[in-house]
Order: C-alpha cells, then structure tokens, then sequence
C-alpha cells in the first residue's frame, strides 16, 4: 500500500483571521462612508435654509419689506406681478397661499421675488419653489402667530400641502443642529403629516403615537428618533 507524502492544502487560523480582519475593514468602512454621506447630506439641507435666511435678511435691508410682501414691486425694477389675492402687502408679513388659482398672492411669488431681486441663484417664477436638498420636496412660505416661516418640505406639485418630509432622525438632527432639538418649540417646528393643508393660521397637530409613531413619539414627547425610517417630518423654521 502506497501512502502520500503531500499535504492537504486550507487555510490556517492565521490566514482566516487576516481574512476576517479584511472583510470587517472593509464594512467598517462602508458603514463609516455611509454615515459621512449622510452628514453631508445634513449640512447641504442646513446650509440651503441659512443661504434662504441670508437672501430674505439681505432683501429686507434693502427694500425695508420681506420678499413677497413688498408693495409695488414693479416699481422697483422686480419684473414680478403685484400680489391680487389674500393679504395687506408691507405689513411684514408674507399671506396668502402658495397655490391659490388665479389669485397672485404674496407667498407665490416669495421666491419670484427674491430671484428677480437676484438675492438667489437661478430664475424662479410665481408658483415656483426650490427643491430641497434632501429631496423631500420643496421649500414656500407661510406665516404663523405674526411670523414668517420657511415651509420644508411642501408637496411639489400643489406647494400648498406638506410632503411626506424628513425622517424622525433628520428632522431632530436639523432641529438639534439648528436650534434646540424639540419639536414644538424654538425657530424649528415638525409640521403636520404630508397632503394636510399649510394654512397661516397654524402647524395644527403632528402625529404621536407610542407604538406607531410618524413624526412625535409620545413616550417620549419628542421626534420618533428611534424609527428613523418614518419619512414623515416635514419642518418649519422660523424666517430669521
């Protein structure tokens, strides 16, 4: 009987280990991407409400009314139609609607007027509305307790409707980073659910609930961190 001298050939612990070693660089790393890409998506959406605040503060100082809401506009060189339907234009405050039929009202043309006034990049018409950076729909105006307030996350095709908005950890994450991280107070406030009205008289309630949370857990009286794949969070920030 022959017998042979070769050896069977397989991995040692040694080489499994490296293996291993490797495998969990490379998820570690993956995970580690993911969650920068996810910051940076952060700060580009935190950086898009501040350039907006920045162009709104920049045109108040120039033509002593907020976009929108500055009477005869045409008079000032703004190729934007003057505001026929609901609201008082130079009261300070941007009223009316964002779709409101035939009416020209003074939230349509916010934007219109901000990009005529070029305090913003690209060309925007009445009833155009810039997208948000987290694509979670777009960005209008609307006004609140004798306030101006940047709507984020409106329904991009009817803008007078909330979208389905940020996750509960985004929208904490942009209320934390922002302001103060609570949901019904301070500059950032968690609207209502997406296809319910934006309307100047209030948010109206958001959804709470403790063991089918959307938005608000009421455990915890706060964002539903805990169910981040809830996109239901659409935010308010004060105009500032």
């Amino acid at each position: 009987m022959k017998y042979s001298n070769k050896k069977e050939s397989g991995f040692t612990l040694v080489e499994l280990s490296i293996v291993l070693v490797i495998i969990g660089l490379i998820v570690s790393g993956v995970l580690v991407g993911q969650d920068l890409i996810a910051q940076a998506r952060l700060r580009s959406q935190i950086t898009q409400i501040g350039q907006f605040d920045a162009a709104a503060n920049a045109f108040y100082t120039k033509y002593d009314s907020y976009p929108g809401d500055l009477p005869s506009p045409l008079s000032y060189g703004l190729v934007v139609a003057d505001p026929t339907g609901a609201g008082s234009t130079g009261n300070g405050l941007i009223e009316g609607e964002m779709a409101n039929g035939a009416a020209i009202e003074e939230a349509e043309i916010a934007f219109e007027t901000l990009s005529g006034a070029g305090m913003i990049p690209g060309s925007l018409a009445a009833d155009e509305f810039p997208l948000t950076k987290m694509n979670v729909g777009n960005i209008g105006v609307f006004n609140l307790n004798s306030k101006n307030y940047w709507a984020i996350g409106t329904d991009s095709t009817t803008a007078s409707t909330w979208s389905a908005g940020f996750s509960s950890f985004d929208a904490w994450s942009i209320d934390t980073k922002i302001d103060d991280g609570v949901y019904n107070d301070g500059i950032v406030l968690a609207a209502q659910t997406a296809g319910t009205t934006i309307q100047a008289s209030g948010l109206g309630t958001v959804t709470a609930h403790a063991t089918n949370p959307v938005c608000v857990d009421s455990d915890d009286a706060n964002y539903a961190v805990r169910y981040d794949d809830n996109a239901q969070c659409p935010l308010a920030k004060l105009m500032n």
